[in-house]
């Protein structure tokens, strides 16, 4: 699968016809006034295109019968073109000047997309890449090359749970604002990773309307309660949680990621809501808790200080956090392997980096 150009708004006319055998092509020049004159399909050097062609009487492509998708590199002389005719199921056909060919958006681009992974440091510059698109499909590998290991270095991007505790939920304490009393209460936790956290989910349910719940990720002091400001933020609408006791998971997305430090801990806030005299209940492990990397304290002032739950500080409150990584990662003992694979009707031959037990590195 290659890797094709893409642009917007790229579109054409054949300066001359175009036989069913014919390997190149010639547009002419379109003028868009102004004493600008621009050619539609950009005549960019080892630039591998997707066109389509169809006919001057057909208003877009779909409506002609004969339309050909081809494959075009620029020849760098003027405004011919290099192409490799009938791709996707199209048939070479007899076009003429005036008939109009565009870059546009096909299957087999909307297929690269999905699969084509690049190693930005992979050995001699070359691209690696796996497809995820056809689940029921069989890779075959076809050859190894180069013989010699190699450590490559790519740029890991990752979504995944990371620290979390969910275990034996057997109460609940709740966040509100009466007066000028704000309860708020948190959950410590340390990273088992370096990674950037992008949202929490918590069991919570409510009483009332709320208005918007807030949660919050601070840094913690030698006494490991929250300290400084938010590092990130995230809200929902408190009044779609449910009222049932048992309390549901809760997404809470924040506006933008924050860098945790494994070892570090960090403290996961439930603010009170925006609406007075209403509740939203926080579930806890109160009998049994285990989790080892942190613990909980409750503020009554909008988490200006923080203590022990005077009703009783011990407990876990249920959580789960997750982001991603980011950073360069050397892979020892990969190979490049050519490989084929794919259902029936959709057949494809591509380069993988594979570690010497068969598997594919995912980026």
């Amino acid at each position: 699968m290659a890797k094709y150009y893409r642009a917007n708004n790229k579109k054409g006319y054949l300066n001359a016809r175009v036989l069913p055998s014919d390997t190149q092509l010639e547009l002419q020049d379109i003028d868009y006034g102004g004493g600008a004159k621009e050619r539609g399909i950009p005549t960019i050097a080892s630039e591998l295109m997707r066109l389509v062609i169809w006919g001057v009487q057909y208003p877009n492509p779909s409506a002609d019968p004969d339309r050909e998708i081809i494959s075009a590199t620029w020849s760098g002389v003027g405004q011919v073109f290099n192409i490799t005719r009938a791709q996707e199921g199209t048939e070479a056909g007899d076009h003429y000047v005036g008939d109009n060919i565009a870059l546009l958006f096909t299957a087999d681009m909307s297929r690269e997309i999905l699969i084509f992974e690049e190693f930005e440091n992979s050995p001699d510059g070359s691209i690696a890449y796996t497809d995820d698109t056809d689940e029921d499909g069989e890779m075959e590998v076809i050859a190894l090359l180069p013989d010699d290991e190699v450590s490559i270095t790519v740029l890991q991007p990752s979504s995944k749970l990371y620290d979390s505790y969910v275990d034996d939920i057997d109460f609940q304490k709740t966040v509100y604002w009466i007066g000028t009393t704000y309860v708020w209460f948190t959950q410590t936790f340390t990273p088992e990773e370096d990674y950037d956290i992008t949202s929490v989910i918590l069991k919570l349910y409510r009483t009332g309307t709320p208005g918007t719940v807030t949660v919050s990720i601070r840094a913690t002091d030698v006494n490991g309660k929250p300290t400084g400001p938010d590092l990130c933020v995230g809200t929902v609408n408190g009044n779609g949680i449910t009222t049932d006791s048992a309390g549901v998971e809760i997404t809470f997305t924040f506006g933008s990621p924050s860098s945790l430090v494994v070892g570090n801990q960090y403290a996961l806030i439930l603010k009170s809501p925006t609406n007075e005299l209403t509740y939203i209940s926080w579930k806890i492990d109160k009998a049994s808790a285990s989790y080892n990397g942190g613990s909980t304290f409750i503020s009554y002032d909008a988490g200006v200080t923080w203590a022990a739950d005077p009703a009783g500080g011990d407990g876990d409150f249920y959580f789960k956090t997750y982001g991603f990584t980011t950073g360069e990662v050397v892979i020892e003992g990969f190979r490049k392997i050519l490989v084929s694979g794919g259902v029936d009707e959709a057949p494809y031959w591509q380069f993988i980096w594979a570690n010497e037990v068969g598997g594919t590195k995912r980026v």
